[in-house]
């Protein structure tokens, strides 16, 4: 991974010579920061996406396009990694009334941020609200993907992993 990072690093040296403006070179900057998230730069990826937000508010008007609520639910990822769940419920918010707005509710990109919010309620111990969520996250990749596809299949299994936790938490109560 650091290789892909050094060659993304001279993507964006390259890109900013030629103009600056590229929507290639937004896609390097935010894989960028994915890679230094995977190898857990936390620091660097989270300047990275803050670097990228301030310049798309800048030229933008940021919370307009997909490419905004893709950054933004990829800052929100980074966030809820971070522990920083505060600021990754802003973010996950954002991200979600965008996608909704562009994409509609009954898409699989749409379903994927609100699978980001699921972890979100379960990292904040609203467990019922994660329940009911994941439902719905399931039944948007079942009607847009159909059962065999692997984000189907990885979301029903995570919801069942999930059932099980609730029901015991149930009979504690």
């Amino acid at each position: 991974m650091e290789k892909a990072e050094k060659l993304l690093k001279r993507c964006i040296e390259i890109g900013e010579e030629a103009d600056g403006k590229s929507d290639k070179l937004f896609g390097f900057k935010v894989n960028l920061a994915l890679i230094q998230q995977g190898l857990k730069e936390y620091d660097k990826a989270e300047i990275t996406y803050l670097e990228l937000l301030e310049s798309r508010k800048k030229k933008l008007k940021l919370g307009k396009t997909e490419a905004d609520a893709y950054l933004l639910n990829h800052l929100a990822s980074l966030y809820m990694e971070m522990g920083k769940t505060e600021e990754a419920g802003k973010y996950l918010e954002k991200a979600i009334a965008i996608y909704a707005k562009k994409l509609g509710e009954n898409n699989p990109t749409y379903a994927s941020a609100l699978r980001n919010q699921v972890q979100y309620f379960r990292y904040q111990g609203e467990l019922d609200k994660a329940w009911e969520l994941s439902k719905k996250v399931v039944e948007i990749r079942k009607n847009t993907l159909g059962t065999q596809h692997p984000e189907y299949l990885d979301t029903r299994k995570t919801k069942y992993s999930f059932c099980g936790i609730k029901a015991m938490l149930t009979k504690l109560r």
